[in-house]
């Protein structure tokens, strides 16, 4: 059965190109949609990509990326009348599966919609400040300034804003495979409902949100939600522990992974973290400096000479 990968990329071509290139294949078919920020020759874009048109300027944290989404899903539908499943990745993540083990892997999940949601408010994930204050993705003063009157009078009076009708307040990574019927279904809820994108426009981080709360209302309850099916095990570059952390789900889950930037590789090299209680001065210019920083570490141990023994 054939397979969609849609790539949402905005650096770095030679990594773009290598996943296309991994990734090529008689049963997959590679869309990519280029950050117009990017100024790349789309022409220079692997031959067995689809660009995909327009290209929107995508923000962080912004509605323009579940607007990019929405277009890629629409141009996708449009060119591609039989497939199984869409998988969405960014250009940042590579496959750890050759193509046929990944075949083998989405085909044993036929009929499942695999999206990572967990509930929002007490007991689950507390990001529902999210959507309960305004947020306008960049806009001119005025905009930012009546949000910003907005938001400080909703925290005087306790007033909150509340999910449009019929949507429950999930959500979860950006980064999902979903059935082509799933996503012709979500298509049409967002074209008869224009009260959702007119909300997430104003929400923060609506990518990680729109997916997950207006499919809550799709089948992805009916046809049997996987629990969950990461397609990223993503360190973000915060030391060694993050870095084993990735690793290790890596290994027990995902289909592919995001490479760690120079400067994580950097940090988690620099060794073992030196043990509790010790203290190590902060390097200074001069002669004063120095003196100063010989005075507050201990005699020979590297110790605070205020540390408990």
């Amino acid at each position: 059965m054939k397979q969609v990968f849609l790539i949402h990329a905005h650096k770095d071509l030679a990594q773009l190109n290598g996943l296309i290139a991994r990734l090529c294949d008689p049963d997959f078919v590679i869309y990519v949609h280029l950050d117009s920020k990017w100024t790349v020759d789309p022409g220079l874009l692997h031959p067995a990509a689809h660009c995909i048109l327009p290209r929107v300027d995508v923000r962080w944290g912004g509605f323009s990326q579940v607007r990019a989404m929405l277009g890629s899903l629409r141009q996708v539908i449009a060119g591609e009348r039989d497939f199984d499943k869409l998988v969405f990745l960014s250009a940042q993540d590579y496959p750890v599966l050759r193509n046929e083990a990944l075949k083998r892997a989405l085909a044993a999940l036929a009929g499942r919609e695999l999206i990572d949601t967990v509930a929002l408010g007490p007991g689950g994930w507390p990001a529902a400040y999210r959507y309960r204050n305004f947020y306008r993705e960049g806009s001119a003063l005025p905009e930012r300034l009546a949000c910003a009157l907005a938001n400080r009078l909703m925290r005087l009076t306790g007033w909150a804003r509340r999910l449009p009708v019929g949507l429950v307040p999930y959500g979860g990574s950006a980064w999902w495979t979903l059935s082509r019927p799933c996503l012709v279904h979500l298509l049409s809820q967002v074209d008869q409902r224009p009260d959702l994108p007119r909300f997430f426009s104003t929400v923060l981080c609506p990518d990680e949100m729109f997916f997950p709360d207006a499919g809550d209302g799709l089948a992805l309850r009916r046809t049997g939600l996987a629990a969950e099916f990461p397609l990223c095990a993503v360190a973000r570059g915060r030391g060694a522990q993050s870095d084993r952390a990735g690793r290790g789900r890596l290994r027990a889950h995902s289909r592919f992974r995001r490479p760690l930037l120079p400067q994580a590789r950097q940090r988690t090299q620099r060794g073992p973290a030196r043990p509790p209680g010790t203290w190590r001065p902060r390097r200074r210019h001069g002669r004063v400096g120095r003196r100063r920083a010989r005075g507050r570490a201990g005699p020979s141990t590297g110790q605070c000479s205020c540390a408990a023994p």
